[in-house]
C-alpha cells in the first residue's frame, strides 16, 4: 500500500500544442522593429511587431516575432515565405504545460468525479483513481480479455464497438469444434437458458461492463478504464438479476479453460460452498485474476465469492474517500471484513442504459459498481506488463493502493477490515514497476504451497548459506542463515507474487510462489 504522504510530485513539461496568431521570422537586423523591407509586407496583413532576439550573442541575425489577426495569419505566412527563399518563417506555436495528463473527448466525462475529481461536480478534490494520469502510461490491449459474469452485455451498445470476445477455437456451424461441451460459444456462453447467447436481459451487466471498459475518446457519453481489451459475456444472472451458484461455479471453470485474463463478478449471495470456492481455486490456478463486489449490507460479513481467498474482494468508497455507508441514494452500505483487499469508487456513478444507447443520465451505487474500476485498472496492468502473473497483479494493486485517507477511526494504517490495503489508485499502479526473479530449474532447491496457512514450504537438498523471499517489489521480507538442508516452512501474511532464494554451495537458485 502506499501513503498519500509519498507520492512524488510530478515537474511539469512543456509540449507544443497547435500554433498561436503569431509568427517568427529570421532577418539581418537593421536596427529596433521589424526590417524596412519586410515591414510593408507585415502591414498589408495588419501585423504587430512584439519582439525581435538575436541568434546567439554577437549574431547580425536575428529572430522577429509578429502578431496578426487570426484571419490573416495564414496568409501572411504565406507573403512572408514567398517574399525570399533565403527567408526562415515558422508558426509561433502554443507551449502547454503537460500535467501527464490525457483527458478523453468524451462529452460527458466531467461527470465521471471517479476518474478524475475537481470538486466542481461532486465531493472532495482528487477524491477519484487519477485515471488520466494512468492513460498517459497506458489504455489498453486487445490482447486482454476481460470477462462480466453477470447478467449479460448489451454488445449492440456503440460504448462497445469493436470491443466483443470472439472464442478463436469456434465457428458458428453447430459443432463443438473447441470441445468444451458449448457448441457455437463464439462469444460467451449464457448459463441460465443454456445457450450461445449472453445478451443481458437485465441491465446490471451492461452497467458493470460500461465502467470497467466503455470506449473511450470516442465523442460520446463516458470512457471507461480499459479501451482496448477484449470484452467476454458470461451470463448467470436471469432477467430479475438473481442466479444460481451452479451456474458460477461452472462459468468459472469455462472461462479458466478458455485461458482468460481478468474476470469481474458483481455479485453474490451469503451461503458457503465448496463447490464454487474450488472452481475459484481452479481458475486462480489457470492463473486468472478473479475480482468480485464485497456486497452492500454495510455491515460486517462479506459475500460469497469475494470472500474466497482465491478472489480479490472489492468495497466501495464515495467522492470523500469514507466508506459507503450509507450510499447517497439512502440504502445499504460498503460491507466489511478481513476478506477486503481494496477500496474504490462506488457512489453515484454514471452507468449505461442497456436499452436505450442514447440515455447518458443515469446513475447508480454499490460495490458493484467499485468491482469493475478494478477489473479495468488490472486490464491496464495485464496489458503493461504481459508477462506477469495474475498474482502478480493483484499485488501491485495492493502495494499501490492508498492508505489512511478514508475515515480515520476505519482507514488505519496498514491493511484493515474497512478498506483492505487502501483505495484503488490506478496511476500508482501503472507507474509501478514489479522486480521478478526468474526460476532456475535444478532439483537442489524445490518449494510448495500450503494455500489453507499461507505458507511457503522449501526443500533444500544440501545445507544453504542463505535463505531470502522477495515480494514484488524486490523488497526482502525473509531471510535466514546457515540453513540446514530438509524441508522448512515460512509463513506469508499477504497474497501476492513472491521470490524464494536459495544460496547453496555460493550459488543462487531461484523459484517463485504465488500466495492467495
Amino acid at each position: 500500500m502506499k501513503s498519500l504522504a509519498s507520492l512524488a510530485l510530478v515537474i511539469l513539461s512543456l509540449t507544443a500544442f497547435g500554433q498561436s496568431n503569431q509568427l517568427m521570422f529570421v532577418a539581418e537586423s537593421t536596427g529596433h522593429g521589424i526590417p524596412e523591407h519586410l515591414s510593408q509586407l507585415v502591414q498589408n496583413h495588419s501585423g504587430e511587431f512584439v519582439k525581435q532576439f538575436p541568434r546567439g550573442k554577437g549574431s547580425t541575425e536575428f529572430v522577429y516575432v509578429v502578431r496578426f489577426p487570426e484571419a490573416n495569419i495564414d496568409a501572411a505566412f504565406q507573403d512572408l515565405s514567398n517574399s525570399s527563399p533565403s527567408l526562415l518563417v515558422e508558426y509561433d506555436h502554443v507551449l502547454k504545460a503537460d500535467t501527464t495528463k490525457y483527458i478523453p473527448n468524451d462529452v460527458r466525462f466531467a461527470e465521471q468525479w471517479y476518474l478524475e475529481n475537481d470538486a466542481g461536480f461532486n465531493g472532495e478534490m482528487d477524491a477519484d483513481i487519477d485515471m488520466p494520469e494512468a492513460w498517459k502510461i497506458e489504455r489498453g490491449n486487445d490482447n486482454v480479455t476481460l470477462v462480466i459474469i453477470d447478467s449479460g452485455v448489451e454488445f449492440d451498445h456503440p460504448e462497445f464497438n469493436g470491443r466483443r470476445y470472439v472464442n478463436p477455437n469456434e465457428t458458428l456451424n453447430g459443432i463443438d469444434d473447441d470441445q468444451n461441451g458449448k457448441i457455437d460459444d463464439l462469444y460467451g456462453w449464457d448459463f441460465v437458458d443454456n445457450d450461445n447467447d449472453p445478451n443481458d436481459e437485465n441491465g446490471h451487466g451492461t452497467a458493470v461492463a460500461g465502467v470497467a471498459a466503455a470506449n473511450g475518446d470516442d465523442l460520446r457519453g463516458w470512457a471507461g478504464v480499459d479501451w482496448n481489451c477484449r470484452i467476454m459475456s458470461v451470463r448467470v444472472l436471469s432477467s430479475s438479476g438473481s442466479g444460481n451458484y451452479s451456474d458460477l461455479a461452472e462459468a468459472l471453470y469455462y472461462v479458466a479453460d478458455l485461458g482468460v485474463d481478468v474476470v469481474n463478478m458483481s455479485l453474490g449471495g451469503g451461503a458457503n460452498s465448496t463447490i464454487v470456492e474450488d472452481a475459484a481455486e481452479y481458475a486462480a490456478l489457470a492463473d486468472v485474476l478473479l475480482i468480485a463486489a464485497s456486497g452492500n449490507s454495510g455491515e460486517r460479513g462479506v459475500n460469497l465469492p469475494a470472500r474466497l481467498p482465491t478472489i480479490m474482494a472489492v468495497g466501495s468508497v464515495n467522492w470523500f474517500n469514507d466508506r459507503c455507508d450509507p450510499y447517497s441514494s439512502g440504502f445499504g452500505g460498503s460491507t466489511y471484513g478481513d476478506e477486503v483487499e481494496i477500496m474504490a469508487p462506488g457512489d453515484n456513478i454514471p452507468i449505461l442504459d442497456y436499452q436505450n444507447f442514447m440515455n447518458y443520465s443515469d446513475v447508480s451505487g454499490g460495490t458493484s459498481l467499485a468491482s469493475p474500476l478494478v477489473a479495468g485498472v488490472a486490464c491496464l496492468l495485464r496489458a503493461k506488463h504481459p508477462n506477469l502473473g495474475s498474482g502478480a497483479i493483484r499485488s501491485i494493486l495492493h502495494q499501490t493502493a492508498i492508505d489512511q485517507i478514508g475515515q480515520s477511526a476505519e482507514d488505519v494504517q496498514g491493511r484493515d477490515d474497512y478498506y483492505g490495503y487502501g483505495i484503488l489508485n490506478a496511476n500508482e499502479a501503472l507507474k509501478y514497476e514489479p522486480i521478478i526473479i526468474t526460476s532456475d530449474d535444478d532439483d537442489l532447491f524445490q518449494i510448495a504451497i500450503d494455500f489453507d496457512n499461507r505458507d511457503v514450504l522449501y526443500e533444500i537438498e544440501e545445507d544453504a548459506q542463505k535463505i531470502e523471499i522477495f515480494d514484488v517489489s524486490g523488497r526482502r521480507i525473509f531471510v535466514a542463515t546457515n540453513v540446514r538442508a530438509g524441508t522448512h516452512r515460512v509463513n506469508i501474511s499477504s497474497a501476492g507474487v513472491y521470490s524464494i532464494r536459495a544460496t547453496i554451495n555460493y550459488a543462487r537458485h531461484n523459484r517463485q510462489a504465488v500466495i492467495y
